[in-house]
């Protein structure tokens, strides 16, 4: 009668957050071969976050707005249109590089260089307003060898809305915490994707309800 099933039971034991510029294309898969192997994403033009924090691993939040009709002598509307989707997402880096310092300070460091005899590297926080568009890719990734399951979430154009407080505790490291917003990306039709894959994933695909194409 419940039809249970506890291989469909997934956990993001770990996972990894990869950013782009837009400049780079969204690969078209992310696993090859009958062992269903993951693609080398750093070939493919993007850069690994590095360390998540367990607490700020990624989260997905889709956020609706509606809007209701309401009719003459009806206790409920008689009509609902949705008017708003989007997808907002948060997650905490712990890394201080090049990376996580442009997503927090929203503003391009490539061409900033350190001090070859001190190591000193500095930059200032923009002074004007702007909005930067990245390629975000989020993978959580349960089991191993033949049963890994990867979840994955493709932002083919995401924009940082917010950062948190950034604390310099002493039994704390200096983090990273972003809140990202999902946009629509012309090239690939859609603001958020998800693919369910690997080599465990493949065994489960059929129990999860889903055929095999022609």
């Amino acid at each position: 009668m419940r039809d249970l099933k506890q291989s469909l039971l997934l956990k993001p034991l770990s996972g990894a957050v990869f950013v782009a510029p837009m400049s780079v294309d969204v690969p078209a898969a992310f696993t090859t071969g009958a062992t269903a192997d993951l693609l080398d994403l750093k070939s493919a033009g993007f850069t690994s976050l590095g360390h998540v924090s367990k607490e700020g691993a990624p989260t997905f939040t889709p956020e609706t707005e509606t809007s209701e009709v309401e009719a003459w002598g009806l206790l409920e509307s008689a009509r609902t249109d949705v008017t708003k989707r989007t997808t907002k997402i948060a997650w905490t880096g712990q890394e201080t590089h090049r990376h996580n310092l442009q997503l927090f300070h929203n503003r391009d460091l490539s061409n900033v260089k350190y001090n070859p005899i001190t190591g000193e590297t500095e930059f200032a926080d923009p002074t004007a307003p702007s909005i930067t568009y990245h390629r975000g890719i989020f993978i959580g990734v349960d089991g191993a060898g033949p049963t890994t399951t990867y979840v994955i979430k493709v932002v083919p154009k995401m924009t940082i809305t917010e950062v948190n407080e950034q604390s310099w505790k002493q039994d704390e490291v200096i983090s990273y915490g972003f809140t990202a917003s999902a946009k629509l990306d012309e090239s690939t039709g859609y603001a958020i994707k998800t693919v369910l894959a690997g080599p465990g994933w493949k065994a489960l695909a059929g129990k999860a309800g889903f055929t095999a194409a022609a």
